[in-house]
């Protein structure tokens, strides 16, 4: 930590003290009243309900998730050929992609070759 660093903690630190110290006696006495209200809560024991139910919901997305990733049911879709990428990707070939059905229909049709 830099010399200056720790002159403007000193400096805000100062400062810090200084407003505490002017404070008002109703404002002081809210300061101390929330303080004690904080230190009750925090003194109180969570009941152990809350964990099982946090273990239970964690251990359920846990198997659910297992479930969707090793799920034998789950068939891949068509894989991408490099030629499909390649004219997906260029901008001159926007006429083929228009008739994309009637060039498969012309590949399909044994008729004509």
């Amino acid at each position: 930590m830099s010399e200056r660093d720790r002159e403007l903690i000193e400096q805000s630190h100062a400062a810090l003290e200084r407003s505490a110290r002017e404070l008002d006696p109703e404002t002081l006495t809210r300061l101390a009243q929330a303080r004690a209200r904080a230190l009750e809560r925090a003194g109180r024991r969570t009941h152990p309900r809350i964990w099982l139910l946090g273990g239970g919901l964690a251990s359920a997305s846990a198997a659910a998730l297992a479930w969707l990733l090793l799920s034998p049911s789950v068939e891949p879709g068509p894989a991408l050929v490099v030629e499909d990428l390649e004219l997906l990707s260029s901008t001159e070939s926007l006429e083929l992609l228009q008739d994309l059905d009637f060039y498969e229909w012309l590949e399909s049709d044994e008729s004509i070759s």
